[in-house]
């Protein structure tokens, strides 16, 4: 057998493996507890500190052209649009390993205690990663990258919707 083979084994169940229960659940949660770790980590640290400061000091950041709290609530709101996503990434997820929250990795509210810093970037990578291939901007490198791919899904099966309702995302030109 080649060293470059992969063999399955069918008697495996991640789930009843204690390191892959964990990696699965780590990587899980981080995507579940983005809203709140990044409003904590972002946002409200920074209103914290601001309120802390003189009311003078207060009122020269908050005006033109800083703007602070105003800032800090644009931040808050692309906090929540990623965090619609992060969400939606993590009931998929969910779905694809056929996870039962209740039970997996300690039931529910396990899920929801802690995810570390490293998996929390892993979770801002993923979110940025998929802004831009699915931004109009990225229209171009998208078609590039999957064009292809979506081509053949498109003529295979159609116009498919997801389970959530939603038509198929993919909407680009591809050059055969």
């Amino acid at each position: 057998m080649s060293a470059n083979c992969i063999v399955l084994d069918a008697e495996f169940d991640s789930f009843n493996d204690v390191e892959e229960l964990r990696a699965l659940t780590s990587a899980l949660s981080s995507f579940h507890l983005y809203r709140r770790a990044a409003h904590q980590n972002l946002t409200h640290h920074r209103r914290t500190s601001f309120f802390a400061l003189s009311l003078a000091h207060q009122a020269l950041l908050n005006q033109p052209p800083i703007n602070y709290l105003r800032t800090l609530d644009k931040v808050d709101r692309a906090i929540e649009d990623n965090a619609v996503l992060s969400e939606a990434i993590f009931r998929s997820a969910v779905d694809a390993f056929g996870t039962d929250l209740e039970t997996t990795g300690g039931g529910f509210k396990a899920w929801g205690s802690s995810a570390s810093d490293g998996d929390l970037d892993k979770v801002r990578s993923t979110l940025k990663q998929f802004y831009r291939d699915w931004s109009d901007e990225g229209r171009a490198e998208r078609e590039a990258c999957y064009g292809g791919v979506m081509k053949e899904l498109e003529e295979r099966f159609g116009g498919v919707e997801d389970k959530y309702g939603s038509p198929s995302a993919y909407s680009g030109e591809v050059d055969s």
